[in-house]
């Protein structure tokens, strides 16, 4: 009789590209270009004696390669660590990035050509993979490699070499999206705006070569592992005095990656520049702006509830904490007490949280100084170890919700990052340091920033004010919504119009909120239900609604993790809009999961989170609006 072998299984093979293409999908762009292979430098870094290191980065956007050095302690000659999990840092030190050495593989079967070049242990050795993003085709590409590297000929004097090259002509192009990803979190108001104002100043004083430089590490600093929050601290000594070494070039950025991003090369096809692997703060970036237009900045101490801050035109007010002591100040009031909520949770907070926190940074200003001197503005910032995540802290609490963009915050914890790397492996950490930046908000932070600050006024002179008469008609003559929705009251007041004039039917709503998660909570009958549902007896039978002017902005909240689209059931928009998600897309709702008499009232689309499968029914209202009509001119004629 045949015989199996439980250990070896026929099929590994196909199980293990499988797993291969799943885990590909969990790393974002920036990992997959950059980040990675970064991260594996910094750690050899980390791991080596003396801290006086250098990375180089060497990315040739017209090759499409990429070549990373380090002064580290060597990659071994170890090909078995090439294997998605074979890796040596699971039990490692908790101040090193890697999780479980996935990283390197993920590139690696990203890459048409994948070269590694290693010193360790007084041994040399170098070897090259062609082909291995093929590894998905059948039959797949051949990939053995020997069960040593062989010598290298022209050694390296310490340290690694990683190259790699993406392939041409692809769907998902990692390296594009690279490109428009750093874009889109650091300029968001383009390129004369906003932080596109400093990029230019720190050409014209002379900081940075060309604005994509200035771009590119702003980028890494803040968004990246190049960002480490403890050695801003001071608590990772073995990043000191390290340096990345960047050198970048690129013929025809234009091109390449279109016009918006193609100017901020100021013309230069080749180029280098230098970091501190440090995380980026506002006064990193100050010395950009010549005295006379520069922001002040302050280190003030919050006193008790935030009072002692006073209002300034121009300036940041930054504070720094360290330990239990300097956590419980954010929670205590003007009367040096701690308000009713926060006596519930803080003999949690001394047990659970404030052990787990390395430092928290604070920073204090105004929206437009935040906007030109952050890229993309101020963050609420979760890190662990000195790793930023993108943990989303949502603010609920408080009097005044205006102040949540006149303030910077990073939180770092001694935390493990998840498989991905992008967030916090322990929930309930999350959880609570969530719980604790909404107490010390609407404790302290809140009164500092509107006393710092003054009375938040947007417009501001840059923008045009909202002139409602110029808004576009909405066109339906018997509703007394005139105009266009351009904000989610108007949204909101149009799909409850619509509701009251029955061109919408099958909706019981039992209340909105801004303090709930979700915007409302709603009895909704599906178009197979024969009768109204029963009147629910908890909280929990209702269905999670939020309001958007366009959905597509509903997905920032999902990646991070702000809403959970296995709560979220619907999401009510003006229109659709549009996202550069890999993770998140719209499709016709009879594609999606939903039997066709479960479907919502006037919904047409449905939103998928494409790696755990969820599906939030999306209801466009400006569909909804242009049948109307069509009916309507259909009558008349």
């Amino acid at each position: 009789m045949e015989s199996l072998d439980l250990l070896n299984p026929s099929d590994l093979s196909e199980h293990y590209r499988h797993q291969l293409k799943q885990t590909i999908r969990a790393y974002n762009p920036t990992q997959i270009v950059l980040g990675e292979v970064l991260q594996n430098a910094i750690d050899a870094v980390v791991e080596a004696d003396g801290t006086s290191h250098e990375i180089t980065i060497d990315l040739n956007l017209d090759q499409r390669s990429v070549k990373v050095t380090d002064t580290g302690i060597g990659f071994p000659n170890n090909p078995k660590l090439l294997f998605l999990g074979g890796g040596t840092k699971r039990h490692g030190n908790p101040r090193l990035f890697g999780f479980v050495g996935v990283g390197i593989k993920v590139v690696l079967f990203s890459s048409k050509r994948f070269s590694i070049r290693g010193h360790s242990n007084n041994e040399s050795f170098c070897y090259e993979i062609p082909n291995a993003y093929q590894f998905d085709k059948d039959p797949p590409s051949n990939l053995h490699v020997p069960s040593q590297f062989p010598n290298d000929s022209s050694p390296l004097k310490k340290g690694t070499e990683i190259y790699y090259q993406f392939p041409n002509q692809i769907a998902h192009d990692p390296i594009e999206q690279f490109m428009q990803n750093m874009y889109a979190q650091c300029l968001p108001q383009g390129n004369d705006t906003g932080f596109g104002k400093a990029l230019k100043s720190a050409v014209d004083r002379g900081f940075h070569e060309n604005r994509f430089s200035g771009l590119m590490e702003a980028f890494l600093r803040r968004h990246t592992y190049a960002g480490d929050v403890l050695n801003y601290l001071g608590r990772k000594k073995e990043l000191t005095d390290a340096v990345i070494k960047i050198s970048v070039t690129c013929s025809d950025p234009s091109d390449s990656f279109g016009d918006e991003i193609g100017d901020l090369f100021d013309g230069k096809t080749k180029f280098a520049f230098k970091i501190s692997p440090k995380y980026l703060l506002v006064s990193d970036n100050l010395n950009w702006v010549a005295q006379q237009n520069r922001p002040g900045l302050y280190r003030e101490a919050l006193g008790r509830g935030g009072t002692n801050l006073t209002r300034t035109w121009k300036g940041f007010n930054f504070s720094s904490y360290f330990d239990e002591e300097d956590y419980e100040k954010l929670l205590t009031n003007k009367h040096g007490e701690f308000p009713n909520s926060v006596k519930e949770s803080i003999k949690e907070y001394r047990e659970k949280l404030f052990p787990r926190i390395n430092g928290i940074l604070l920073t204090i200003g105004h929206i437009p100084s935040f906007e030109e001197f952050l890229p993309g503005g101020s963050q609420r910032v979760i890190s662990a170890n000195g790793v930023a995540t993108t943990h989303a802290i949502d603010l609920t609490r408080g009097r005044n919700q205006a102040y949540i963009r006149c303030f910077d915050l990073v939180i770092d914890t001694n935390a493990q990052l998840n498989y991905g790397k992008s967030q916090l492996a322990d929930t309930h950490l999350v959880s609570r340091i969530r719980r604790f930046v909404n107490d010390a908000y609407a404790t302290t932070i809140q009164t500092a920033a509107s006393n710092w600050v003054g009375r938040v006024n947007p417009p501001t002179e840059d923008e045009e004010p909202d002139f409602f008469l110029r808004r576009d008609s909405l066109g339906i003559p018997d509703l007394a919504v005139k105009k266009v929705p351009r904000d989610e009251n108007d949204v909101i007041a149009l799909f409850f119009e619509l509701l009251g004039k029955e061109y919408l039917t099958g909706y019981q709503n039992f209340g909105l909120s801004q303090v709930d998660s979700y915007d409302g909570r709603f009895l909704i009958r599906r178009s197979g239900d024969k009768e109204d549902p029963i009147v629910p007896a908890d909280d929990r039978q209702l269905s999670a609604i939020d309001f958007k002017v366009t959905a597509a902005s509903l997905i920032r909240d999902l990646e991070r993790e702000a809403k959970d689209p296995r709560e979220l059931k619907l999401v009510i928009a003006w229109n659709e809009g549009t996202s550069n998600s890999d993770q998140f897309g719209f499709a016709d709702i009879e594609h999606s999961g939903y039997h066709q008499d479960r479907v919502y009232p006037g919904v047409t689309r449905y939103l998928q989170n494409t790696k755990s499968g969820a599906q939030i029914q999306v209801l466009l209202l400006k569909s909804v609006v242009d049948d109307i009509k069509e009916r309507q001119s259909a009558d008349k004629r």
